[in-house]
């Protein structure tokens, strides 16, 4: 093997981009976006021979700078534990492949971040979730937005990633009078439409409208942000989620996130006596595991001993 180690470089750039075009696009870009932070803490670019060498002989002292920067970045604690998730699996792979003797992530796989044990975004039910949709008042443009957001959330469950990419002209009406989202992209890579029940297709067009008077087209972000003026401006993914973080506040929610409008409309379906194969339908989750797991917390629920209690007949 050359000096600077090409050869193995070369070959472990060939298997890992073999190993990542295996999976969904969402989670490629997940570990590109790794790669290339890892790759560029040693000088290299990520996809390269150079930057494939690197991953081959770097050390736990590599790691450590990269869980260093991660922290440096200022992102959330559960995004810095995903980071050295997905890089523990890439020297896993290459461990397993050969390429490499050891897994130098594998000491920092368990790392603990004291903020942080990932919690579950919280299911609501119907009461609350009735509370958190009438959460917005007024007609200004800001509420008109936020009750079109939430009822894409919690009514048609849609991701925090799916709304943002949404432009004016993906709500749509099919030739028998149906109102619909047209998603071009998802987490599986593959567009799909969602339909929209009445409730949802009045918020959501009401919202259209009110873009198409500010002058926006049908290639326009359905979402945007408002400065003071009232001028639309463009608005970043976590934007979306900070329209739900704001009304569940005001509502005395906790833990509830963007996704609590999927795992809401999920969990009620499931809990309405909906098969799990008909409510994946719904979620577009590309495997029946997926759902299985809403499905088995349900089953939970409903097993769970506390229901049996009553102390009302000792009192008799």
């Amino acid at each position: 093997m050359s000096e600077n180690g090409e050869p193995q470089g070369m070959a472990s750039l060939v298997f890992l981009e073999a190993l990542l075009s295996q999976m969904a696009p969402a989670t490629q870009r997940s570990y590109h976006t790794q790669l290339k932070r890892f790759c560029a803490l040693g000088g290299c670019e990520w996809p390269s021979a150079a930057g494939a060498a690197f991953l081959a002989r770097a050390g736990i002292e590599d790691c450590a700078k990269f869980v260093k920067d991660c922290a440096a970045r200022g992102i959330a604690p559960q995004s810095q534990r995903y980071a050295i998730i997905l890089m523990n699996q890439v020297f896993l792979r290459l461990v397993e492949a050969d390429l490499r003797e050891t897994n130098p992530m594998k000491t920092f796989k368990a790392l603990k971040f004291r903020e942080t044990e990932v919690r579950r975004a919280a299911a609501l039910s119907s009461k609350d979730v009735t509370r958190l949709l009438n959460s917005p008042r007024g007609s200004n443009r800001e509420a008109v937005r936020d009750r079109a957001v939430l009822a894409l959330l919690f009514g048609c469950g849609l991701r925090r990633s799916e709304v943002w990419n949404l432009r004016l002209g993906d709500i749509r009406v099919s030739t028998r009078g149906v109102a619909y989202v047209a998603l071009r992209t998802s987490k599986a890579g593959r567009p799909s439409a969602q339909p929209m029940a009445p409730w949802v297709a009045e918020r959501v067009s009401a919202y259209v409208k009110l873009r198409w008077q500010d002058g926006a087209l049908n290639t326009h972000r359905l979402v945007c942000r408002y400065l003071q003026d009232g001028t639309p401006r463009d608005a970043s993914n976590r934007f979306v989620n900070d329209i739900v973080r704001r009304h569940a506040e005001r509502c005395g929610f906790k833990n509830v996130t963007s996704h609590s409008g999927r795992v809401s409309s999920i969990t009620h379906l499931l809990a309405s006596g909906h098969g799990p194969r008909k409510v994946m339908q719904f979620s577009r989750h590309a495997s029946i595991q997926a759902m299985e797991r809403y499905d088995r917390y349900v089953e939970q629920m409903r097993d769970n001993l506390a229901l049996q209690i009553s102390f009302a007949d000792e009192e008799k």
